[in-house]
Formats: C-alpha cells, structure tokens, sequence
C-alpha cells in the first residue's frame, strides 16, 4: 500500500478532499493531512472527523504570503522527509508542489483557476500531474488528466450528497417560504486584484430589499459588524451546502459558492469578473449569472425573487442537463488517482 501526503490550503479543499480521503483510505493507503488556518478550515476538518496535522497559518498581504511560503515549505519537507510519501496531493498548492519536486517525489495538483499567475506560476512548473477541468485555459499542457465538468461535482454529486430536509427547521423557515443566500468574501487571495464590489452598506441594502421576499443569510470570510447578526447562518459551516440547496436564489462574490450553488440548481449571480474557463462553463449552461456590478446585480436578484419560482424551476432543468452531459466527475477523479498508485 502507498503512503499519500495531502496539503489542505482552504475550505473549500476539505470538502474536495474529504471523500478521496476516505477513498483512499478504504484501500489501505496510508494518508497524513496537513492543514492551515484559514476560514473555517480547521473546524470542518474536525467536524469531519478528518485527522490532521496543523503547519503554518494564514497571512492576508502579499508580502506576508511570500515570507510564509517559505516558513511553510521548510515545515513541509521536514515532514515529508518524515512521512516518506509516494504522492503529495494538493489544491493549486505551491507549498505541495515545490516540496514535492525537492524531495523527488511525484505531485498531482488540481486547479481550475487560470487567472491565479502568481500562485501557478509558483506550482505548475513543480508539479508532475495538473488535474483540470477541460474548459480551463491551461498551457502549455501537462501531463495529467482534463475531465468534463468542475470539481464542486465531486462533492456534491448523488454520491457523496443529498440535502438535509431538515435544515429548513434548524433555519427557521417554513417548508414552502423562499430563503436567499448572501456570499461576501476577505478579498485577501494572491489572486483577488479586481475591485472589491459589495461594499457594508451595499451589502446591507441588498439584504434589506431580499428580505420583503423572505428570509435572507449571510456567509462572510470576515468578520461582519453588529447590524448584519440577525442575518448570519445559526447552522455549523459543515452543513452549509445543505442550507444552499435549498435557497431560492445565492448572490456570491466568492467563485466557488457560486459554482456549488449553480449545479445544486439554485438561480446564482456571480458578483466577481474573474475570467474562469469553468465559470463561463456554467454560464453558458444557463446556471450562472456573471454580474460583478451591485445596481445589475440586486436588479437580477429582485426579478428572480419575484418570479413565483420561475427561475427555480429553470435552474433545475438546466442543472440536470449539465450533469448528464458532463463526465461522473468522482468516479474519474478517483479512478486517476487510483491509477498512479
């Protein structure tokens, strides 16, 4: 059996991460997970149950990142040179991939972002195996795997996922009342240079004007003054694709909330102008608004609110065609990595 080394960077690779996990796992391979603490990291992989070892934390400034990627990878070899793995595994993980190329030892790294140039510039040129959707704009090609479709399928596909029915109590909305889903990030990644576009009191008046429609909730990466509280998610953030899967509409300045909300079938409006091969993806099966301006942005918001469930109910015809016409996303992903061990 192998031994695989996982670095976890952000949320979002816990939820990517915890099923091949366990996959690997139930083989009989021995996996050692190393994390930072960022967001919510930390307490989904222990919600999660998903052992791990804490190296490094989080720095917003550039500067910082930079000072830290090198503290970072002398953690990371010391452990790797410990650990002795025959894979490292890691989400556009320059930390996975450069310690990995040192210590001669064969790195698959999964990425969807192609605007990210600091970041890949700082990963592929180490990494021996790129996994990517085949709508992302990656070159010159590497070796690896492109696959048909994104990665938040791995997670949320019938799988791995099925909403909580339960989730509308724990919310406190009734079965047949709408809900929306507010999503404002720190702005604080190496790749976040476009403007930030949902400013407090933006952010409050769309809040205020969702609500004549039903209750709305907010999901911040930061820390939210007072006035926002009774808007903030009461539920764990372990169970917050639950709470998406049954909103009526999510406005996000986050990609990646936007892409989950989008394939679950929830009418979503991207507020960012990230230029994401994946992203025009979903845009293009009519499962995306692309709208980073707030006056458009609300405009859109308020008509699909105020549409009886029209939206709704597009948005899960599409939602379905999109995943029949796109690859079984776990199973390729798996059976790749089960292919180089």
């Amino acid at each position: 059996m192998s031994r695989v080394f996982i670095d976890i960077c952000h949320p979002a690779d816990v939820h990517f991460f915890r099923h091949i996990i366990n996959h690997l796992r139930e083989k009989g391979h021995d996996v050692l997970v190393i994390a930072r603490p960022k967001d919510v990291t930390i307490q989904l992989l222990e919600e999660f149950g998903i052992p791990f070892e804490m190296l490094g934390t989080h720095y917003s400034s550039i500067m910082m990142k930079a000072f830290h990627l090198l503290k970072r990878n002398w953690l990371i070899r010391r452990r790797m040179r410990e650990f002795k793995p025959d894979l490292v595994m890691g989400f556009a993980s320059p930390y996975a991939a450069q310690m990995a190329w040192i210590s001669r030892i064969p790195c698959i790294t999964f990425n969807d972002t192609e605007r990210a140039f600091l970041g890949n510039t700082a990963t592929h040129p180490f990494t021996k195996y790129l996994v990517c959707p085949e709508y992302s704009r990656f070159g010159p090609k590497k070796k690896g795997l492109r696959f048909k479709g994104i990665f938040e399928q791995l997670y949320l596909s019938d799988r791995y996922f099925s909403p909580d029915p339960t989730i509308r109590e724990r919310l406190g909305v009734g079965k047949d009342e709408h809900y929306s889903v507010v999503r404002t990030v720190a702005w604080d990644a190496a790749h976040d240079t476009y403007p930030h576009y949902l400013n407090l009191e933006e952010t409050q008046n769309i809040l205020g004007k969702f609500s004549t429609f039903g209750k709305v909730f907010i999901s911040s990466e930061m820390k939210l003054p007072d006035e926002f509280h009774d808007y903030l998610l009461p539920t764990h953030p372990s169970e917050f694709h639950h709470v998406l899967a049954g909103a009526s509409l999510c406005v996000s300045e986050g990609a990646k909330t936007a892409a989950e909300a989008s394939i679950l079938g929830v009418p979503t409006i991207l507020m960012n102008s990230a230029n994401l091969g994946y992203l025009h993806a979903l845009r293009d099966a009519h499962l995306l608004d692309i709208e980073p301006h707030y006056e458009e942005a609300l405009r859109i918001g308020l008509e699909y609110l105020g549409d009886n469930g029209k939206a709704c109910e597009d948005w899960k015809t599409n939602r379905d065609i999109f995943w029949n016409t796109t690859s079984n996303v776990p199973e390729t992903i798996l059976g790749y990595i089960d292919s180089l061990l």
